[in-house]
């Protein structure tokens, strides 16, 4: 999710203060955001996803309900080329923890055009703002390094991606049916070839062109 590349977004949430809060949040760090808050009653989902670059959705009061998940189901998978942040509660994080797998009603949501992000978690450390530092600066420039240096597995493409979404690691050792230590050991391989220090290092790079490019590619 990169700050000052959506010109129009809406946010969507049964609660005017997290609506409230969210809608502040992204006014102060999206540059010239034209930003609407919808009720979920009231939201017309394809006019949402036709008229708007992101959209922000809380799903964090639903309690696992299955009418709401289906609800934006469609819309996601529109087809429409509109990014979706959807914001879940700890709850599900927890499920998740005790459960062993994520929420099942999470993974159709899944998909390249969503992120997930945890309520707890956060937010701005979902976000990349281009040229709010010098780390920045130092991510974009390693962004830059021609593919043929970096090459990475197709295993490391995945978990890139999913964890680009916002998944954190124990939702895609999850979703890939593989162990958090493979997970966590195909991250760190995936920084090692990228010459990447950090998560914020890793994150920049994935929203950059070159990473864009090279994650939509498989071996």
């Amino acid at each position: 999710m990169t700050a000052g590349s959506y010109k129009d977004g809406a946010v969507i949430s049964r609660s005017a203060i997290i609506a409230a809060g969210i809608e502040s949040l992204i006014l102060r760090n999206f540059d010239n955001i034209n930003l609407s808050v919808c009720d979920v009653k009231c939201d017309s989902q394809l006019s949402l996803t036709v008229n708007n670059d992101i959209i922000f959705c809380d799903l964090s009061d639903e309690n696992h309900s299955d009418d709401i998940y289906y609800h934006y189901l469609e819309s996601v998978h529109s087809g429409q080329k509109c990014q979706w942040v959807m914001l879940i509660s700890s709850d599900e994080q927890q499920y998740e923890k005790w459960h062993g797998l994520p929420n099942i009603h999470l993974i159709p949501l899944l998909v390249p055009e969503t992120e997930l992000i945890n309520l707890l978690h956060p937010f701005l450390d979902c976000m990349y703002i281009p040229g709010d530092t010098e780390a920045d600066a130092e991510a974009c420039s390693s962004a830059q390094i021609p593919q043929e240096h970096h090459k990475l597995t197709a295993s490391e493409k995945r978990v890139l991606r999913l964890l680009g979404r916002g998944l954190g690691v124990n939702q895609v050792a999850n979703v890939l049916q593989k162990s958090n230590k493979t997970i966590s050991a195909q991250k760190r391989s995936a920084l090692r070839r990228l010459s990447l220090r950090s998560n914020a290092d890793m994150y920049a790079w994935i929203n950059s062109e070159a990473g864009k490019v090279e994650l939509s590619n498989e071996l």
